[in-house]
């Protein structure tokens, strides 16, 4: 009897060893952790909090701390107002400073005394008995460059003074200091002339270690001559009115990179005023510019002094400040006339369209030829007026999710002969007001349109029985001066590709142009 409870008990005792043990084993290692994360914790806020105070008393401000390194660091990180302890089990653990900080420290197990010294722009953070020379860990400039002012620059690992010679002397030999006592050490050069060039630099850190081989900095200088090329300034209009825009562009290219373009008009003014004035010209894709990055700037520019006034020439800057122009001066007349108003019944003399075609897309795609519609149908006869011809109800605007349907206008004019132009339509039975058109030019092919630079065009006004109806009509210029063509101006309208527009119907009965 004896004998069973013995084994009883010691059964007993069995399992609550193999219960307690995985517990006990938890929760040391959970305590060992924890020891780990309050020493970490002590470190970096102790530091960071010196940092602080070391800043607030300014530069040259030195002070010391007995900090505990605890086991499992993996990495320290000093910087970007942070000191950082990395663990591979715990994760990181760091501080924040009010202060740029720089330095390191020992990620070994132990006790270390630190010092924290506040340099010219950052808190140096470092082990006092530093027995590790500074390292440069990078240099500038190198490979080939296009200036003779170049800055020279090495950086440390620590915060340390840095020298520099044209030979490879000891620290102490060396002929010229870098300015920054902290890990950037920079000094300016000027009027270097083009050749190769070799520096050697060492640096000593703030516990006196000093580096025994030197590091290099190994450039070349040649230089950028060459002036940028101007060609091919051009005005358009050439006769306006005062108070619009003109537009102007220049081709500029160069060996390197093209910085800046510019062009120069100058008008009747006399003094105290200014007669000339520079315009910066860019290359952004608008429709003055081309397309970005085809060495076309541009610039739209507002003439608002009546008289002759002269695009003088266009200028452009490099990347190494040479400065180049068209030569000889295109001198460009624009003929700028007083100021009077121009558009929708002022000023304009009304003509009908020389040719007009009805379109409709097999699909909305509205970059189509005029030859790749499902429908091409000639209707000049009947939108040339409005009291002799009846429009046949199938030729109308109207858009849907398959298809849209629109007109093609021509006038045997070139955009050059032209200073303002409009489009104007007189509209029957339309579905619900208003109706959203959009008005495009074609490319130099005459078949296709351009998609940049069109103008909107909203039908407001329509026939109701019994009732005169005016025209509808929208200014044009801009669309057609963005024509690049020397051909007749030609335009495409279409209903505007949105929602509210699907499977809306108008019926046109009369074109014209109006013009001056």
């Amino acid at each position: 009897m004896r004998g069973q409870v013995s084994f009883e008990y010691m059964i007993f005792i069995g399992i609550l060893l193999v219960v307690s043990v995985p517990l006990f084993f938890y929760a040391a290692q959970y305590l060992s952790q924890q020891v780990k994360v309050n020493e970490a914790s002590d470190t970096v806020n102790v530091l960071a909090q010196k940092a602080d105070a070391v800043y607030a008393l300014g530069p040259g401000t030195r002070d010391y701390v007995w900090v505990t390194i605890p086991s499992g660091v993996q990495n320290v990180r000093i910087g970007n107002k942070s000191v950082q302890l990395t663990f591979s089990s715990i994760g990181d653990v760091n501080a924040l400073t009010r202060v740029n900080v720089t330095g390191y420290l020992p990620t070994a197990q132990g006790t270390y005394r630190i010092v924290v010294e506040m340099t010219d722009s950052s808190v140096f953070i470092g082990p006092i008995n530093d027995t590790i020379p500074p390292q440069v860990i990078s240099t500038s400039p190198s490979g080939v460059i296009k200036i003779n002012n170049p800055l020279l620059s090495a950086t440390t690992n620590e915060a340390a003074t840095c020298k520099y010679d044209t030979s490879d002397l000891t620290y102490d030999s060396m002929a010229t200091t870098f300015s920054g006592s902290s890990i950037l050490h920079t000094q300016q050069l000027s009027n270097q002339p083009q050749a190769s060039y070799l520096f050697y630099a060492r640096c000593r850190d703030l516990a006196n270690n000093t580096m025994t081989s030197s590091s290099l900095i190994n450039y070349t200088i040649a230089l950028d001559i060459t002036a940028p090329t101007v060609i091919m300034t051009s005005a358009s209009p050439l006769k306006l009115f005062a108070g619009h825009e003109i537009c102007v562009n220049a081709t500029a290219t160069d060996n390197l990179a093209v910085s800046q373009v510019w062009t120069m008009l100058s008008s009747p003014l006399t003094p105290p005023y200014s007669a000339s004035q520079n315009f910066t010209l860019s290359d952004t894709g608008a429709w003055c510019a081309g397309s970005a990055g085809d060495n076309v700037y541009g610039a739209m520019v507002l003439m608002q002094v009546a008289g002759l006034n002269f695009v003088n020439t266009s200028f452009a800057n490099d990347t190494s400040s040479n400065t180049g122009f068209q030569n000889p001066f295109p001198n460009i007349q624009i003929n700028v006339s007083s100021n009077v108003s121009v558009g929708p019944g002022q000023g304009l003399t009304y003509v009908p369209v020389s040719l007009a075609d009805y379109l409709k897309s097999p699909n909305q795609n509205l970059n189509l030829s005029d030859f790749g519609m499902s429908t091409k149908t000639n209707v000049t006869m009947d939108v040339t007026d409005d009291d002799k011809n009846t429009p046949p109800s199938v030729n109308r605007f109207k858009s849907s999710s398959s298809f849209w349907e629109g007109f093609s206008f021509s006038l045997a004019k070139t955009p050059q002969q032209v200073d303002f132009i409009s489009i104007r339509l007189k509209v029957v039975d339309t579905d619900v007001l208003p109706f959203n058109l959009t008005v495009y030019t074609y490319t130099a092919n005459l078949t296709h349109i351009m998609l940049m630079n069109a103008t909107n065009f909203t039908i407001d006004k329509v026939m109701q029985t019994g009732v005169e109806r005016g025209f509808n009509e929208v200014m044009i210029t801009n669309t057609i001066k963005s024509a690049p063509s020397n051909a007749y101006i030609k335009i495409r309208i279409v209903p505007q590709n949105t929602t509210g527009m699907l499977n809306k119907v108008a019926h046109i009965s009369e074109a014209d142009f109006g013009i001056i």
